[in-house]
């Protein structure tokens, strides 16, 4: 069977962010986040410039959890970036 060159990229793009995505997914895993959740600080602390107050009071989240959660997330990946460069 004979691919088009547009065929051929679309299939190598694909299996390309199959493979970000599995690397992100286990990466996550190890921070105990998902996707979902990832996705979900990334917006509203970056892209909204949320800050912990803002994050606690739009998510009905008392102010001390989201602190002590973003700690621990950063903790966490202070961690893991320690042992990548290892």
């Amino acid at each position: 069977m004979n691919q088009s060159p547009d065929n051929t990229l679309f299939y190598m793009l694909h299996d390309v962010t199959r493979q970000i995505r599995k690397h992100f997914d286990r990466r996550a895993t190890r921070l105990e986040l998902t996707r979902a959740q990832w996705r979900a600080l990334k917006v509203t602390s970056r892209h909204e410039g949320l800050s912990q107050s803002e994050i606690a009071e739009r998510t009905g989240t008392p102010l001390g959890t989201v602190k002590m959660r973003v700690k621990l997330a950063m903790a966490k990946l202070a961690t893991l970036l320690k042992e990548e460069e290892a």
